[in-house]
């Protein structure tokens, strides 16, 4: 039982470390990989945002305050963020 014991961590160590890099790759992925409209994305990229990890840390402030940034694209921003787990405004990283 206690190898059973031991077995069953290193599965957890092994599947945690496994969603930590699935988590560090998307973090890394182009913002174009987030299908924004054509407006959003040009937004971001005279911003300078490039990665997604980027937008995830911006707070809904700082966001908001990029030039010609609606409050259309925002909200699909914020959309779109929460919808692949990381939400605009929290600091979840």
């Amino acid at each position: 039982s206690v190898f059973d014991k031991i077995t069953n961590v290193r599965s957890v160590i092994k599947n945690q470390a496994t969603s930590n890099e699935l988590e560090n790759t998307k973090l890394l992925q182009n913002i174009t990989d987030l299908n924004l409209s054509a407006r959003s994305y040009n937004c971001l990229e005279k911003a300078g945002v490039v990665y997604i990890g980027e937008l995830a840390l911006m707070s809904v402030s700082e966001l908001a305050g990029l030039k010609n940034l609606g409050k259309k694209s925002l909200d699909e921003i914020k959309n779109i963020m929460e919808s692949i787990g990381f939400p605009v405004g929290t600091s979840k990283l």
